[in-house]
C-alpha cells in the first residue's frame, strides 16, 4: 500500500513571495492578512462616512448641533473640508448616482476612486473599465492611464473642425458649394 502524502498549501504574501513554513512565516502571513482585512474595513467605512456627511450637509443638520456653517462643524470633528467633500463626492457619484454597490467597490482604494472620478463623470459608459483599472493597477500606473486618456480626449477635440462656432464631427460639402483648392501655395 502506498502512502499518499498531502502536500501542505503554500502560503504566499500579497507580493507573491512564498512564505517559509515556520512559526515566524505563519505569524507574518496572518498579520498581513489581518492588515488587508482591516484596510478593507476602513475603505467600507469611508462610504458610510460619505453617506452620513452627505445627509448632514443636505439637511443642514449641523445647525441642530449648534453650528452655523458646516465647515465649523467639520473642523470640530477634526475632518478637513477637502476630505469631507472628497467622501461626499465619492458617495454621491458612485453609490447614489451610479448605484454601484459597496461590495462591487471592494479592493478599490478610496483615493483611486477619487482619481477616476472626473473621467467616469465625463464617460459614464466606461465606469466598469475604470473600476477594474482602479482595482488592478498601482496608483501611479492608474494616474498614468488617466493622464493618457485625458490627453487622447483633448487631442480628439482639437482634431474636430470648428465651423460657425460649432464642433463638427463630420465635414460634408453641399452640392451647391464650390470647393477651390489653390495649388499655388
Amino acid at each position: 500500500m502506498v502512502d499518499l502524502i498531502k502536500p501542505e498549501l503554500e502560503l504566499k504574501s500579497i507580493k507573491g513571495t512564498v512564505i517559509p513554513d515556520s512559526e515566524r512565516g505563519k505569524k507574518a502571513f496572518q498579520m498581513e492578512q489581518e492588515i488587508l482585512s482591516k484596510k478593507e474595513e476602513i475603505n467600507s467605512r469611508y462610504f458610510e462616512i460619505g453617506q452620513l456627511l452627505s445627509e448632514i450637509k443636505a439637511e443642514e443638520l449641523y445647525v441642530e448641533l449648534g453650528y452655523e456653517k458646516i465647515t465649523d462643524w467639520l473642523s470640530s470633528l477634526g475632518i478637513s473640508l477637502r476630505m469631507a467633500w472628497f467622501l461626499i463626492e465619492i458617495y454621491e457619484f458612485f453609490i447614489v448616482a451610479k448605484k454601484v454597490k459597496v461590495p462591487t467597490l471592494k479592493g478599490v482604494e478610496i483615493s483611486k476612486l477619487f482619481d477616476i472620478l472626473s473621467i467616469v463623470k465625463a464617460h459614464p459608459e466606461d465606469l466598469e473599465e475604470w473600476l477594474d483599472k482602479a482595482r488592478d493597477l498601482r496608483a501611479v500606473d492608474l494616474r498614468r492611464e488617466i493622464k493618457e486618456a485625458k490627453i487622447d480626449e483633448r487631442q480628439a477635440k482639437i482634431d474636430q473642425p470648428i465651423i460657425n462656432g460649432e464642433i463638427k464631427t463630420e465635414l460634408t460639402a453641399s452640392p451647391k458649394q464650390n470647393v477651390v483648392i489653390n495649388s499655388d501655395i
